[in-house]
Protein backbone atom coordinates (compact mmCIF):
# COMPACT_ATOMS: atom_id res chain seq x y z
CA UNK A 1 0.00 0.00 0.00
CA UNK A 2 1.44 3.56 -0.48
CA UNK A 3 1.53 5.80 1.72
CA UNK A 4 2.92 9.11 0.37
CA UNK A 5 4.73 9.97 -2.60
CA UNK A 6 7.70 12.45 -3.08
CA UNK A 7 9.09 14.51 -5.90
CA UNK A 8 12.89 14.19 -5.57
CA UNK A 9 14.09 15.65 -8.57
CA UNK A 10 16.81 16.09 -9.98
CA UNK A 11 18.62 12.86 -8.16
CA UNK A 12 20.84 10.59 -8.66
CA UNK A 13 20.44 8.20 -5.52
CA UNK A 14 17.28 7.79 -3.01
CA UNK A 15 17.67 5.59 0.29
CA UNK A 16 15.80 4.87 3.00
CA UNK A 17 17.98 4.95 6.30
CA UNK A 18 16.98 4.03 10.33
CA UNK A 19 17.27 7.32 12.30
CA UNK A 20 18.63 5.44 15.49
CA UNK A 21 21.32 3.15 14.26
CA UNK A 22 18.29 0.53 14.42
CA UNK A 23 17.69 -1.34 10.95
CA UNK A 24 14.06 -2.30 12.98
CA UNK A 25 11.79 -0.03 11.10
CA UNK A 26 12.93 -0.01 7.79
CA UNK A 27 11.55 -3.09 7.28
CA UNK A 28 8.09 -1.91 7.23
CA UNK A 29 8.77 0.65 4.32
CA UNK A 30 10.30 0.49 0.88
CA UNK A 31 9.78 2.62 -1.86
CA UNK A 32 9.43 2.57 -5.52
CA UNK A 33 10.49 5.01 -8.34
CA UNK A 34 7.44 6.38 -10.64
CA UNK A 35 9.16 8.50 -13.06
CA UNK A 36 11.71 10.67 -12.78
CA UNK A 37 10.51 13.44 -10.43
CA UNK A 38 8.31 10.89 -8.30
CA UNK A 39 9.16 8.57 -5.84
CA UNK A 40 6.19 6.36 -3.77
CA UNK A 41 6.63 5.10 -0.18
CA UNK A 42 4.75 1.96 0.67
CA UNK A 43 4.19 -0.27 3.43
CA UNK A 44 6.59 -3.51 2.41
CA UNK A 45 5.06 -5.72 5.36
CA UNK A 46 1.83 -5.89 8.00
CA UNK A 47 1.93 -3.20 10.85
CA UNK A 48 -0.12 -5.02 13.25
CA UNK A 49 2.40 -5.74 15.54
CA UNK A 50 3.08 -2.12 15.62
CA UNK A 51 0.12 -1.32 16.90
CA UNK A 52 0.68 -2.86 20.17
CA UNK A 53 3.41 -0.63 20.93
CA UNK A 54 3.07 3.03 23.18
CA UNK A 55 3.49 4.67 19.80
CA UNK A 56 1.51 4.04 17.54
CA UNK A 57 3.82 6.73 14.96
CA UNK A 58 6.75 6.42 13.13
CA UNK A 59 9.08 9.88 12.37
CA UNK A 60 10.26 10.55 8.67
CA UNK A 61 13.05 12.55 8.53
CA UNK A 62 14.00 13.35 4.77
CA UNK A 63 17.35 14.20 4.07
CA UNK A 64 18.07 16.29 0.84
CA UNK A 65 21.67 16.29 -0.82
CA UNK A 66 23.07 19.10 -2.32
CA UNK A 67 24.00 18.53 -6.04
CA UNK A 68 26.46 21.25 -7.42
CA UNK A 69 23.41 22.94 -9.79
CA UNK A 70 24.78 26.56 -9.57
CA UNK A 71 27.46 28.27 -11.10
CA UNK A 72 29.87 30.57 -9.23
CA UNK A 73 28.67 34.33 -9.57
CA UNK A 74 31.74 37.33 -9.42
CA UNK A 75 31.12 39.84 -6.72
CA UNK A 76 31.78 43.30 -7.53
CA UNK A 77 32.69 43.74 -11.30
CA UNK A 78 33.73 44.81 -13.03
CA UNK A 79 37.42 44.53 -12.35
CA UNK A 80 39.66 47.72 -13.12
CA UNK A 81 42.65 48.28 -12.49
CA UNK A 82 45.81 50.65 -13.22
CA UNK A 83 49.47 49.66 -12.88
CA UNK A 84 52.89 51.87 -13.22
CA UNK A 85 55.20 50.13 -16.22
CA UNK A 86 58.04 50.25 -13.60
CA UNK A 87 56.20 47.96 -10.73
CA UNK A 88 58.23 45.03 -9.89
CA UNK A 89 57.93 41.70 -11.15
CA UNK A 90 56.00 39.09 -7.83
CA UNK A 91 54.41 42.72 -6.52
CA UNK A 92 50.53 41.76 -5.58
CA UNK A 93 48.38 44.08 -7.59
CA UNK A 94 44.97 43.06 -6.58
CA UNK A 95 43.06 41.06 -4.40
CA UNK A 96 39.70 42.06 -5.06
CA UNK A 97 38.41 38.84 -7.18
CA UNK A 98 35.67 36.99 -5.80
CA UNK A 99 32.84 34.62 -6.77
CA UNK A 100 30.38 33.21 -4.74
CA UNK A 101 28.26 29.78 -5.29
CA UNK A 102 25.04 29.34 -3.75
CA UNK A 103 25.55 25.76 -3.62
CA UNK A 104 25.50 24.30 -0.57
CA UNK A 105 28.28 25.97 1.75
CA UNK A 106 31.75 24.30 3.08
CA UNK A 107 31.38 21.29 0.38
CA UNK A 108 33.18 20.64 -2.93
CA UNK A 109 29.90 22.07 -5.11
CA UNK A 110 30.79 25.69 -3.39
CA UNK A 111 34.45 25.43 -3.17
CA UNK A 112 35.56 28.24 -5.76
CA UNK A 113 38.91 28.18 -7.76
CA UNK A 114 40.45 30.97 -10.09
CA UNK A 115 42.79 30.73 -12.83
CA UNK A 116 43.56 33.17 -16.10
CA UNK A 117 42.30 31.70 -18.97
CA UNK A 118 42.11 34.64 -21.64
CA UNK A 119 43.99 37.90 -22.20
CA UNK A 120 47.38 36.96 -20.36
CA UNK A 121 49.98 38.02 -23.36
CA UNK A 122 53.31 37.34 -22.53
CA UNK A 123 52.28 35.56 -19.48
CA UNK A 124 51.85 39.07 -18.01
CA UNK A 125 50.03 38.44 -14.48
CA UNK A 126 49.87 35.49 -12.52
CA UNK A 127 47.54 34.41 -9.69
CA UNK A 128 49.67 33.49 -6.82
CA UNK A 129 46.85 31.92 -5.04
CA UNK A 130 43.96 29.90 -6.99
CA UNK A 131 41.99 30.23 -4.40
CA UNK A 132 42.16 33.54 -3.15
CA UNK A 133 42.44 34.91 -6.84
CA UNK A 134 45.28 37.10 -5.44
CA UNK A 135 46.90 38.85 -9.12
CA UNK A 136 50.83 39.16 -9.24
CA UNK A 137 53.21 40.86 -12.03
CA UNK A 138 54.99 37.90 -13.48
CA UNK A 139 57.15 39.59 -15.68
CA UNK A 140 58.52 43.50 -16.70
CA UNK A 141 55.75 45.78 -18.14
CA UNK A 142 56.69 48.24 -20.42
CA UNK A 143 54.43 51.20 -21.50
CA UNK A 144 56.49 52.39 -24.19
CA UNK A 145 57.46 48.76 -26.24
CA UNK A 146 54.72 46.37 -24.59
CA UNK A 147 51.03 45.84 -24.37
CA UNK A 148 49.77 48.85 -22.65
CA UNK A 149 46.18 47.25 -21.99
CA UNK A 150 45.45 43.43 -20.50
CA UNK A 151 41.67 42.50 -21.06
CA UNK A 152 42.33 39.23 -18.58
CA UNK A 153 39.65 36.34 -18.50
CA UNK A 154 39.38 35.03 -15.14
CA UNK A 155 37.46 31.90 -14.72
CA UNK A 156 35.76 30.89 -11.30
CA UNK A 157 35.47 27.09 -11.42
CA UNK A 158 33.30 25.03 -8.74
CA UNK A 159 33.38 21.43 -9.06
CA UNK A 160 31.96 17.99 -7.48
CA UNK A 161 33.44 14.50 -7.96
CA UNK A 162 30.17 13.33 -9.34
CA UNK A 163 28.81 15.93 -10.97
CA UNK A 164 30.01 18.12 -14.05
CA UNK A 165 31.98 21.42 -13.55
CA UNK A 166 30.00 24.65 -13.10
CA UNK A 167 32.60 27.85 -14.54
CA UNK A 168 32.01 31.53 -14.94
CA UNK A 169 33.85 34.20 -16.32
CA UNK A 170 34.79 37.90 -15.75
CA UNK A 171 37.10 40.50 -17.12
CA UNK A 172 39.74 42.39 -15.40
CA UNK A 173 41.08 45.17 -17.55
CA UNK A 174 44.47 46.23 -16.48
CA UNK A 175 45.79 49.54 -17.67
CA UNK A 176 49.99 50.04 -17.62
CA UNK A 177 50.42 53.86 -16.72
CA UNK A 178 53.53 55.39 -18.43
CA UNK A 179 55.85 56.43 -16.12
CA UNK A 180 58.48 59.18 -17.32
CA UNK A 181 61.55 56.51 -17.73
CA UNK A 182 62.55 57.41 -21.50
CA UNK A 183 64.82 60.66 -22.26
CA UNK A 184 64.44 62.78 -25.27
CA UNK A 185 66.63 61.22 -28.35
CA UNK A 186 67.62 63.41 -31.44
CA UNK A 187 67.41 63.04 -34.97
CA UNK A 188 70.81 63.38 -35.09
CA UNK A 189 74.02 63.62 -32.62
CA UNK A 190 75.47 66.44 -34.71
CA UNK A 191 74.46 68.82 -36.92
CA UNK A 192 76.84 70.41 -39.23
CA UNK A 193 75.66 73.33 -40.76
CA UNK A 194 77.30 76.13 -43.32
CA UNK A 195 75.90 79.76 -43.71
CA UNK A 196 77.56 82.67 -44.66
CA UNK A 197 78.89 85.04 -41.70
CA UNK A 198 76.99 88.50 -42.41
CA UNK A 199 73.10 87.09 -41.96
CA UNK A 200 70.81 89.27 -40.09
CA UNK A 201 69.38 89.22 -36.91
CA UNK A 202 66.91 86.17 -36.77
CA UNK A 203 67.72 84.54 -39.37
CA UNK A 204 66.81 80.72 -39.10
CA UNK A 205 70.06 78.32 -39.96
CA UNK A 206 68.79 74.71 -38.79
CA UNK A 207 66.24 73.60 -37.09
CA UNK A 208 66.85 70.65 -34.68
CA UNK A 209 64.46 67.21 -33.35
CA UNK A 210 64.25 65.24 -30.75
CA UNK A 211 61.22 62.38 -29.61
CA UNK A 212 60.44 60.94 -26.04
CA UNK A 213 58.93 57.48 -26.21
CA UNK A 214 56.52 58.22 -23.36
CA UNK A 215 53.09 59.98 -23.28
CA UNK A 216 51.00 62.93 -22.47
CA UNK A 217 53.35 65.05 -19.78
CA UNK A 218 55.86 62.94 -19.75
CA UNK A 219 56.81 63.22 -23.18
CA UNK A 220 57.14 66.94 -23.07
CA UNK A 221 60.54 68.84 -23.32
CA UNK A 222 62.09 72.19 -23.91
CA UNK A 223 64.79 73.35 -25.74
CA UNK A 224 68.22 75.08 -24.43
CA UNK A 225 71.19 75.96 -26.26
CA UNK A 226 74.49 76.72 -24.54
CA UNK A 227 76.39 78.69 -26.99
CA UNK A 228 79.20 80.38 -26.09
CA UNK A 229 79.48 82.83 -28.39
CA UNK A 230 76.58 84.48 -27.94
CA UNK A 231 75.40 84.53 -31.59
CA UNK A 232 72.23 82.45 -31.84
CA UNK A 233 69.08 81.41 -29.63
CA UNK A 234 67.09 78.54 -29.90
CA UNK A 235 63.14 78.39 -29.68
CA UNK A 236 62.41 76.19 -27.16
CA UNK A 237 59.17 74.40 -28.79
CA UNK A 238 60.50 74.48 -31.81
CA UNK A 239 63.94 73.95 -32.32
CA UNK A 240 65.08 76.87 -34.99
CA UNK A 241 68.39 77.61 -34.15
CA UNK A 242 68.24 81.68 -34.95
CA UNK A 243 70.77 84.47 -35.02
CA UNK A 244 70.80 86.39 -31.92
CA UNK A 245 73.89 88.83 -32.12
CA UNK A 246 75.27 88.92 -36.00
CA UNK A 247 78.01 91.15 -34.90
CA UNK A 248 79.03 87.87 -33.86
CA UNK A 249 79.65 86.04 -36.80
CA UNK A 250 82.76 86.99 -37.75
CA UNK A 251 84.67 84.16 -39.81
CA UNK A 252 87.93 86.37 -40.09
CA UNK A 253 87.91 85.80 -36.17
CA UNK A 254 86.01 82.57 -35.76
CA UNK A 255 85.22 79.69 -38.82
CA UNK A 256 83.29 77.30 -36.42
CA UNK A 257 81.42 77.40 -33.85
CA UNK A 258 80.30 74.53 -31.38
CA UNK A 259 76.97 74.80 -29.93
CA UNK A 260 75.20 72.51 -27.71
CA UNK A 261 71.58 71.98 -27.75
CA UNK A 262 69.74 70.08 -24.62
CA UNK A 263 66.29 69.02 -24.83
CA UNK A 264 65.14 69.51 -21.34
CA UNK A 265 62.11 67.62 -19.74
CA UNK A 266 59.62 69.70 -18.14
CA UNK A 267 58.54 66.72 -15.76
CA UNK A 268 61.09 65.13 -13.87
CA UNK A 269 62.69 61.78 -15.25
CA UNK A 270 62.41 58.87 -12.63
CA UNK A 271 66.02 58.65 -13.13
CA UNK A 272 67.52 62.13 -12.12
CA UNK A 273 71.25 60.96 -12.65
CA UNK A 274 70.21 59.40 -15.68
CA UNK A 275 72.30 60.85 -18.89
CA UNK A 276 71.61 64.44 -20.47
CA UNK A 277 69.77 64.41 -23.85
CA UNK A 278 71.96 67.09 -25.80
CA UNK A 279 73.26 67.33 -29.55
CA UNK A 280 76.23 69.75 -31.40
CA UNK A 281 75.41 72.16 -33.66
CA UNK A 282 78.42 72.72 -35.53
CA UNK A 283 78.26 75.69 -37.55
CA UNK A 284 80.90 76.67 -40.30
CA UNK A 285 80.98 80.33 -41.31
CA UNK A 286 81.50 81.11 -45.45
CA UNK A 287 83.62 84.26 -46.13
CA UNK A 288 81.30 87.20 -47.04
CA UNK A 289 83.08 90.64 -48.50
CA UNK A 290 82.66 92.34 -45.42
CA UNK A 291 85.88 93.87 -44.98
CA UNK A 292 87.73 96.88 -46.38
CA UNK A 293 91.36 96.42 -47.64
CA UNK A 294 93.71 98.35 -45.22
CA UNK A 295 97.01 99.66 -45.50
CA UNK A 296 99.97 98.86 -44.15
CA UNK A 297 101.70 99.74 -41.77
CA UNK A 298 99.79 103.44 -41.98
CA UNK A 299 97.88 104.72 -44.71
CA UNK A 300 99.85 107.53 -46.04
CA UNK A 301 103.82 106.80 -47.37
CA UNK A 302 106.69 109.05 -48.43
CA UNK A 303 108.64 108.14 -50.66
CA UNK A 304 112.07 109.86 -52.50
CA UNK A 305 112.79 110.37 -56.18
CA UNK A 306 115.99 111.80 -57.59
CA UNK A 307 115.40 114.40 -60.38
CA UNK A 308 117.33 112.35 -62.60
CA UNK A 309 115.67 108.94 -62.28
CA UNK A 310 114.71 107.12 -65.22
CA UNK A 311 111.62 106.05 -66.82
CA UNK A 312 110.28 102.75 -64.73
CA UNK A 313 112.57 103.36 -61.83
CA UNK A 314 111.07 101.95 -58.41
CA UNK A 315 110.88 104.18 -55.67
CA UNK A 316 108.57 102.46 -53.19
CA UNK A 317 105.90 99.80 -52.54
CA UNK A 318 102.26 100.51 -51.16
CA UNK A 319 100.82 97.55 -49.15
CA UNK A 320 97.03 96.67 -48.29
CA UNK A 321 95.89 93.69 -46.88
CA UNK A 322 92.43 92.23 -46.82
CA UNK A 323 91.04 89.52 -44.02
CA UNK A 324 88.44 88.01 -46.43
CA UNK A 325 89.29 85.24 -48.37
CA UNK A 326 89.47 84.57 -51.92
CA UNK A 327 88.51 86.96 -54.10
CA UNK A 328 86.76 88.84 -51.34
CA UNK A 329 90.58 89.21 -50.10
CA UNK A 330 92.76 89.70 -53.58
CA UNK A 331 93.78 93.18 -53.82
CA UNK A 332 94.57 95.29 -56.69
CA UNK A 333 96.27 99.33 -56.77
CA UNK A 334 95.78 101.85 -59.40
CA UNK A 335 95.59 105.64 -58.87
CA UNK A 336 93.09 107.92 -57.90
CA UNK A 337 90.97 108.96 -60.80
CA UNK A 338 91.23 112.84 -59.68
CA UNK A 339 93.53 115.21 -61.60
CA UNK A 340 96.17 116.04 -58.87
CA UNK A 341 96.73 111.91 -58.99
CA UNK A 342 96.54 111.97 -62.89
CA UNK A 343 99.28 114.57 -62.98
CA UNK A 344 101.46 112.90 -60.74
CA UNK A 345 104.30 111.49 -62.98
CA UNK A 346 104.53 108.38 -61.50
CA UNK A 347 102.54 104.56 -62.23
CA UNK A 348 101.45 101.83 -59.23
CA UNK A 349 101.43 98.27 -60.34
CA UNK A 350 97.97 97.17 -60.08
CA UNK A 351 99.31 93.67 -58.43
CA UNK A 352 102.50 94.24 -56.34
CA UNK A 353 101.71 97.52 -55.24
CA UNK A 354 105.42 98.77 -56.23
CA UNK A 355 105.72 102.96 -56.96
CA UNK A 356 107.97 103.80 -60.36
CA UNK A 357 108.62 106.49 -62.24
CA UNK A 358 107.04 107.37 -65.82
CA UNK A 359 108.42 108.86 -68.98
CA UNK A 360 107.16 112.37 -68.66
CA UNK A 361 108.80 112.81 -64.91
CA UNK A 362 112.10 113.16 -67.16
CA UNK A 363 110.30 115.35 -69.64
CA UNK A 364 110.10 117.99 -66.85
CA UNK A 365 112.38 120.48 -66.84
CA UNK A 366 111.60 122.33 -63.86
CA UNK A 367 110.47 119.54 -61.00
CA UNK A 368 108.51 120.67 -57.79
CA UNK A 369 110.24 119.35 -54.57
CA UNK A 370 106.94 117.63 -53.79
CA UNK A 371 104.42 115.36 -55.78
CA UNK A 372 101.28 114.31 -53.69
CA UNK A 373 98.77 111.64 -55.34
CA UNK A 374 96.18 108.63 -54.09
CA UNK A 375 96.64 105.40 -54.42
CA UNK A 376 93.16 102.94 -53.80
CA UNK A 377 93.42 98.97 -52.56
CA UNK A 378 90.67 97.41 -54.44
CA UNK A 379 89.03 93.71 -53.57
CA UNK A 380 88.44 91.58 -56.14
CA UNK A 381 85.01 90.16 -55.24
CA UNK A 382 82.89 88.75 -58.30
CA UNK A 383 80.30 90.88 -58.13
CA UNK A 384 80.98 94.31 -59.02
CA UNK A 385 78.66 96.47 -57.00
CA UNK A 386 80.13 94.23 -54.04
CA UNK A 387 84.31 95.32 -54.17
CA UNK A 388 85.44 97.28 -50.98
CA UNK A 389 88.14 99.60 -50.98
CA UNK A 390 90.66 102.06 -49.48
CA UNK A 391 92.95 105.16 -50.20
CA UNK A 392 96.08 105.89 -49.00
CA UNK A 393 98.02 108.94 -49.47
CA UNK A 394 102.01 108.87 -51.65
CA UNK A 395 104.05 111.89 -51.23
CA UNK A 396 107.30 111.91 -53.36
CA UNK A 397 109.98 114.25 -52.90
CA UNK A 398 112.31 115.55 -55.28
CA UNK A 399 115.95 115.97 -54.15
CA UNK A 400 117.88 118.06 -56.36
CA UNK A 401 121.21 117.10 -58.26
CA UNK A 402 124.14 119.56 -59.39
CA UNK A 403 123.64 118.46 -62.72
CA UNK A 404 123.72 121.84 -64.97
CA UNK A 405 125.90 124.50 -65.67
CA UNK A 406 124.40 128.20 -64.99
CA UNK A 407 123.15 129.65 -68.30
CA UNK A 408 122.58 133.47 -68.76
CA UNK A 409 119.04 134.53 -69.12
CA UNK A 410 118.26 136.84 -72.32
CA UNK A 411 122.39 136.68 -73.33
CA UNK A 412 123.36 138.64 -75.55
CA UNK A 413 123.27 141.87 -73.84
CA UNK A 414 123.75 145.43 -75.03
CA UNK A 415 123.76 148.66 -73.30
CA UNK A 416 124.20 152.60 -74.13
CA UNK A 417 126.37 154.89 -71.97
CA UNK A 418 127.35 157.97 -71.77
CA UNK A 419 130.91 159.36 -71.51
CA UNK A 420 130.51 161.28 -68.22
CA UNK A 421 129.21 159.07 -66.02
CA UNK A 422 130.83 158.54 -63.30
CA UNK A 423 132.03 155.31 -61.16
CA UNK A 424 129.31 153.29 -59.90
CA UNK A 425 126.50 154.20 -62.31
CA UNK A 426 124.17 151.82 -63.36
CA UNK A 427 124.25 150.67 -67.16
CA UNK A 428 122.63 147.05 -67.37
CA UNK A 429 121.04 144.16 -65.20
CA UNK A 430 122.00 140.18 -66.30
CA UNK A 431 120.63 137.24 -64.41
Amino acid sequence: QEIFRLQVFPRKSFKIEAVDNSLSDIKYFKFQELDQQSVAIKVAKSLDELVDRDEIFLPVTVYIEDVNDHAPLFQNTPYHLAVDELTPVGLTIFRGIHAIDRDKPNTANSDVTYSIVGGNEDNAFVLSDPIEGILVVNKPLDFDHGVREFKLQIQATASQRDNSIRQTLTKVKVLVVDINDNVPIFEYDMYNITVVENLPPGFTVVQVFAHDKDMGDNARFQFKLEDPSRAFSVDETSGWIKVHDPSKLDRETRDLLVLKVIAKEVVPNVNPHGPESSAEVHIHLLDANDNNPFFIPSSAYNFVVTETDPTGNLIGFVKAVDPDIGANGMVHYSKQDDGLSKSAPFGVHPTDGSVYVLEKFSKIRQKPPQYTFFVVATDSADIGHERRSSVAVVHVNVTDINNSAPEFEGAPYEASVGESLPPGAFVARIS
